[in-house]
Formats: structure tokens, sequence, C-alpha cells
């Protein structure tokens, strides 16, 4: 019966380190494309703009963008998924596809956090159960 029991939990630690390590690699994804696009333009995001694009000539928008020209290199990592914006949902915003790693973790993480403090409770042999039977069923 113990070792059923240590079958069983070992299954579930097994998944949420996986689970754990999936989120990890997409957050270092996210991350990466993200870097690479703003390294590659001056430690700025480019961000789409149909202004900008007529006119050729790159314009700051804030310390952290600028939009995007003829000149933007790494066009297809910058901001360009034209999405509702995550503060502001009657507005719109442009987000990357590192952005889009980024948010991918997180709406997959957030939900398995209470998986993920039940896995600890069991480790620690707090075993949480919602029926107990003195006698089982048969």
């Amino acid at each position: 019966m113990r070792f059923q029991k240590w079958v069983e939990l070992a299954g579930l630690e097994k998944f949420a380190v996986g689970l754990v390590c999936g989120l990890m690699v997409l957050v270092c994804i996210g991350g990466m494309l993200n870097f690479i696009v703003i390294s590659a333009n001056d430690w700025r995001m480019p961000v789409r703009s149909s202004y900008s694009e007529s006119h050729g000539s790159p314009e700051i928008i804030d310390n952290r963008h600028i939009t995007m020209t003829t000149q933007t290199r790494f066009k297809a990592l910058a901001d360009t998924i034209l999405l509702p914006c995550v503060d502001w949902p009657s507005m719109v915003c442009y987000y990357s596809i590192g952005d889009m790693f980024l948010c991918a973790a997180l709406a997959l993480g957030i939900p398995s956090l209470p998986f993920l403090f039940f896995v600890r409770l069991r480790e620690k042999g707090h075993g949480l159960t919602l029926l107990r039977f003195s006698n089982p069923p048969l």
C-alpha cells in the first residue's frame, strides 16, 4: 500500500516538475525573442505604425519603443500583432511573438498554482482528502 502511494506521489511530482520546466522554457523563449529584436534596434522595441512605414523616418515613442521603418531589423519579432490591450480592453495594442510566449506562460502558470501547492503539501506528508471513509465501500 505504501509503495502505491509513493508511485502516485512520484507521478504527481514528475508532472509538476515537467509543468514548471515547460513554463520556464516558454518564458526563456519569449525573453530571448524580445531580447533579439530589442538589441538589434538600438535597445528599443520597434512598433508597427502606418505613418512611419509611409514616411520612412523612425519616431521615438518613449525611451523603450520606436516606430518601425524600412531600416528596422527583425521586423517579424517586433510589436506587430494587433490585439486588445491588457490594461484597457476597449483599446488595441501591438504585441510581439515574444510577448505571446510570455503570455502563454502566464496563462498556463497561474491556473496551475493550486495544483503545484497541492503537490507540495503531498510531498511534505500533509495529504488532502476530500472524503474519508471509515470502511471503504464495496
